[in-house]
C-alpha cells in the first residue's frame, strides 16, 4: 500500500485565468509555503483517515449541477488519496491560495461527520458566514447574529429555513460575480434541474438581496465586485496559520476551506487556533460553530455516554485498510 508521496512532489501551484499551471520563480515566501505544506502532508501521510462505516475504500456520488449533472463519480479514500496542494489563481499570489486535494473535500457534510482520524470520531468546526464576516469587518462593523436569517415572505412559497439557504447561496454568488445579471444566472445554474431556485426571477432575487443589505448596510458596496477570489486568499492565510500550528502540535487537522475536522478530543485546541489565526489575519477573532460538541467540551460525567453515542460500526474493509496502513507505516519508518 502506498501511503505517502514523492518527497519532491510540487504542492505550491500558480495557475492562469484558464486554470493552466504556470512556471514561477521561487522566492522566500514560496519556499516557506512549500516547506510548511510538505510538513503538513508528511503529518497526513502518518495519519489514518477513514470512513469506518464504509466497506469499500470509496464512495459513489451523483453530480447534481453543471454539464455532467446526473453522472456518478467515485471518490476514493484509500490512505494515499490525501495529498494537499495550495493553488493560487489568475497568475497572482493574492488570488485564491486555498488548500485542495484531500478526499474529505469531495464528500458531503453529512458523510464527513463519519470520518475517523486514527480510529477516533471527529468534529468539524466552521467559521460562520466567513466571507460576509470578513467583508463586514473590513467595512468597520461586526455582524450582529445570523446575516442570512431574515423574516420569511421574500420568496413566495418558501419557508424561512429554506429562504435562509437560498439567501446564503445568493450572497456568496453575488460576492463572486462582476454584475447582478451574472450573479442571478450563476445562482440558478448552481441548483439541480428540479429545484425551485431554477424558477426564481431576477426581481425575486433582487428583492431578497435588498432585504439582506437592509439588514447589513455596511455590505452595500461589496456585492457584484468580483470579491470572492480575494476573500479566498484571506481565508487561505487563516487556514495556513491553523495548519502550520497544528503540525507543530502534531495535531492532524483536515481543511475544508472554511472549516476544519479534528479528533473529537481536540476540539478546544482547534478552536483556539482558529480564533488566534483569524485575529492575526483580519484583526478580530471570527465566529465559529460546530454541530457536534467536542468530547473535550462535554462535562466529564457525560463523556462516556457521548462516546457511546458517537460510536460507529466498523466494517471489515475499514479494519483491513487500517492494518495495511499500519504495516506500511512500519515498513517506511
Amino acid at each position: 500500500m502506498d501511503i505517502g508521496h514523492a518527497a519532491d512532489r510540487e504542492c505550491i501551484i500558480l495557475r492562469d485565468d484558464q486554470g493552466q499551471n504556470l512556471e514561477y520563480e521561487d522566492t522566500e515566501v514560496t519556499q516557506r509555503m512549500r516547506r510548511d505544506l510538505r510538513a503538513y502532508n508528511d503529518l497526513l501521510s502518518r495519519t489514518f483517515i477513514d470512513l469506518p462505516s464504509i466497506e469499500e475504500p470509496y464512495i459513489e456520488r451523483e453530480i447534481n449541477v453543471g454539464a455532467r449533472a446526473g453522472d456518478r463519480i467515485r471518490v476514493s479514500f484509500f490512505p494515499g488519496a490525501k495529498f494537499v496542494r495550495r493553488v493560487f489563481s489568475r497568475g497572482d499570489w493574492n488570488c485564491n491560495g486555498r488548500f485542495y486535494g484531500g478526499w474529505w473535500q469531495q464528500i458531503g457534510s453529512e458523510l464527513r461527520k463519519h470520518i475517523h482520524i486514527n480510529g477516533v470520531p471527529t468534529v468539524e468546526v466552521d467559521f460562520k458566514a466567513l466571507h460576509v464576516n470578513i467583508l463586514s469587518l473590513e467595512n468597520g462593523a461586526e455582524l450582529d447574529g445570523d446575516p442570512y436569517d431574515l423574516t420569511d415572505g421574500f420568496l413566495e412559497g418558501v419557508d424561512r429555513k429554506d429562504q435562509r439557504g437560498y439567501l446564503k447561496s445568493l450572497v456568496l454568488t453575488a460576492i463572486n460575480a462582476a454584475n447582478d445579471r451574472a450573479a442571478y444566472q450563476a445562482f440558478r445554474d448552481g441548483y439541480p434541474a428540479k429545484d425551485r431556485a431554477k424558477g426564481f426571477r431576477n426581481t425575486d432575487l433582487e428583492r431578497l438581496l435588498n432585504a439582506f443589505i437592509e439588514r447589513t448596510p455596511q455590505l452595500r458596496g461589496t456585492l457584484f465586485n468580483d470579491q470572492g477570489i480575494r476573500l479566498m486568499n484571506v481565508d487561505s492565510r487563516i487556514a495556513e496559520g491553523v495548519l502550520k500550528a497544528a503540525v507543530e502540535q502534531n495535531l492532524p487537522v483536515l481543511c475544508v476551506h472554511d472549516s476544519f475536522i479534528v479528533d473529537y478530543r481536540q476540539v478546544k485546541p482547534l478552536k483556539a487556533l482558529m480564533a488566534r489565526e483569524s485575529e492575526r489575519v483580519v484583526g478580530h477573532p471570527l465566529p465559529i460553530a460546530n454541530d457536534w460538541m467536542g468530547w473535550d467540551e462535554v462535562p466529564e460525567e457525560r463523556r462516556e455516554d457521548y462516546a457511546e453515542m458517537r460510536r460507529l460500526e466498523t466494517k471489515r474493509g475499514s479494519l483491513e485498510r487500517r492494518a495495511l496502513f499500519e504495516a506500511a507505516v512500519v515498513r517506511d519508518s
